[in-house]
């Protein structure tokens, strides 16, 4: 048993039993703890030595040393709790506070102590999360900031120490220091060896399975070549298992079957592509029977209601109440037939079904018009509904029920997604030979998780069971498939809590009376647009 057996021992048992479970979160978690609880104990061990040198602390010294005993609480927190990266936050606050807390009695930024500020990125590059490392980075920052603009302002207090007592602080602060950053250097490279540790013994575990089986295990590159194979192969051809890597095994087949071959590699990777395929369908499918689910059942529950009340009731009803209850009944009934619309063009959209018809006219009463129709909503929703129309807006050519749909669902859209006292604007601007559409809302905006998938059929952001806002998620897919029946093109700029800006380009001129083409309103993957790096997010379709 080694001299440190004991010390790593100890360490093991404050792992929380939750990383344990994981090597390398356990190794992890050991890096964190290692060098903080030894660099401890190591200062309160030379304590007593140092009381019997100097003799009482003063106020300063006693600072130091809470500055290198303050380790032991993050350790703590996160034997306790298990959670890493704030342990990794906990540990860079504590730290730079009692930096800036010793500093600020001991000149500020030129302190001896003002080197440790550098420590806490250095540590929290350890937790291998951006966002640890990016707020350990600020905290020191900031520090560092404070302590200067405290030294220019000459707000800081005396120093209280001598000159022989600064020059043994920073050599022990300069000293300590190296160590520390020699023990995250250590702690990064045993996280290093684990994590290369833990690949080898997994590529060997797989590998004692493959070797151990009697049946041939081959496993193909993207252009056909062999990777890796099992040696069973061995005894089925005669050679060895090198000597059919990479191309052998293709040149060992027979030329009359080498297309045979050659068809069922690439059937297994169409094999592998339609897999993924049904799962993004059946992902689909259970997004649109949960959003119908509740579409439907609401209205259908609302008519059920109403109708058996007027069936049941006594004829004192009222003439009122029954005006009231029917008014109910036929708004159920208009929802349910918008939601039904709504799938019925979705499709036809998808299909290449879509009747587009293009024909010329003048785009600015049709955008009035739309308006008008949502200005009633507007107003019982305590919303603002403003047009800012260009002058002169030249004829479009254009499928007038299409164009109507798109700005139909645009504002609709805006005015429900934006509390009341909030604001929509609804514009129109020629850009060379582009018709700009726009509309902007004050609503509650799209957070950048959802942004990626916003124009995908039945997708809804941050949609749930017990939403607050109804709907199918069919609206901005039905505007940007009849967008691209247009040739045009949409962009999107959102900010969560702050609203929505919706642009649409629609080309004055439609080339040819073309065939509707099929306009797909289910993305392959949540990265399908691009995203503006900016505080604004975009998306474009």
């Amino acid at each position: 048993m080694g001299l440190l057996t004991p010390v790593w021992n100890y360490v093991d048992a404050l792992v929380s039993s939750a990383a344990k479970q994981d090597a390398l979160t356990a190794a992890r978690h050991r890096a964190f703890i290692a060098p903080r609880l030894l660099g401890s104990f190591v200062a309160l061990a030379c304590l007593p030595i140092y009381l019997a040198i100097r003799g009482v602390p003063g106020i300063l010294e006693f600072g130091v040393l809470a500055w290198l005993v303050t380790p032991i609480l993050s350790v703590y927190y996160l034997s306790r709790t298990g959670r890493y990266e704030a342990a990794h936050i906990l540990s860079s606050l504590s730290l730079t506070g009692v930096t800036m807390l010793v500093a600020l009695h001991s000149g500020g930024i030129s302190s001896f102590a003002a080197i440790w500020l550098v420590v806490p990125p250095l540590e929290a590059a350890l937790a291998a999360s951006r966002r640890v490392l990016i707020t350990a980075a600020v905290i020191s920052l900031a520090t560092a900031a404070a302590l200067s603009l405290l030294g220019i302002a000459g707000l800081l207090p005396s120093p209280v120490m001598t000159e022989a007592t600064h020059g043994a602080l920073a050599a022990l602060g300069l000293v300590s220091a190296v160590l520390y950053a020699t023990g995250i250097g250590l702690g990064a490279g045993s996280l290093a060896r684990t994590g290369v540790q833990l690949l080898h013994d997994e590529e060997n575990r797989y590998r004692l399975l493959a070797r151990n089986m009697t049946d041939v295990i081959v496993r193909h590159g993207n252009a056909g070549s062999v990777l890796f194979i099992s040696p069973a192969a061995e005894m089925l051809f005669g050679v060895s298992a090198n000597e059919l890597a990479r191309h052998g095994l293709f040149e060992r087949v027979h030329v009359a079957d080498r297309p045979a071959y050659l068809t069922a590699l690439a059937e297994e990777h169409a094999f592998e592509a339609a897999h993924s395929q049904s799962e993004r369908a059946s992902a689909a499918k259970s997004r649109f029977i949960a959003t119908m689910s509740h579409e439907l059942r609401t209205p259908l529950n609302a008519v059920i209601g109403f109708s058996e009340i007027m069936m049941n009731s006594s004829p004192e009803l009222g003439t009122t109440r029954r005006m009231e209850y029917s008014r109910l009944i036929n708004a159920s009934g208009q929802h349910l037939l918008s939601v039904v619309n709504g799938i019925l063009d979705a499709s036809k959209i998808e299909t290449g079904n879509f009747a587009f018809a293009p024909e010329p006219f003048a785009p600015g009463p049709e955008i009035e018009s739309c308006a008008g129709l949502l200005a009633l909503k507007a107003r019982e929703a305590g919303v603002d509904l403003k047009m800012r129309l260009g002058r002169d807006l030249p004829e479009i050519t254009a499928d007038r029920r299409a164009f109507h749909q798109i700005l139909i669902n645009l504002i609709s859209n805006a005015v429900k997604f934006t509390p009341r006292g909030g604001h929509v604007t609804v514009g129109a601007a020629c850009e060379g030979q582009r018709l700009n559409l726009s509309v902007e809302d004050t609503g509650v905006g799209i957070c950048e998780a959802d942004l990626a998938r916003v124009g995908e059929a039945f997708f809804q952001a941050s949609a749930s069971y017990d939403r607050r806002y109804e709907g199918t998620g069919l609206g901005l897919s039905i505007v940007k498939g009849l967008v691209k029946l247009h040739g045009g093109d949409i962009d999107i700029w959102s900010r969560l809590g702050e609203g929505t800006r919706v642009k649409v380009r629609l080309p004055l001129e439609q080339a040819t009376q073309k065939a509707n083409d099929p306009v797909k309103l289910v993305n392959d993957g949540p990265q399908e647009f691009p995203l503006a790096a900016k505080n604004w997010m975009k998306k474009s379709a």
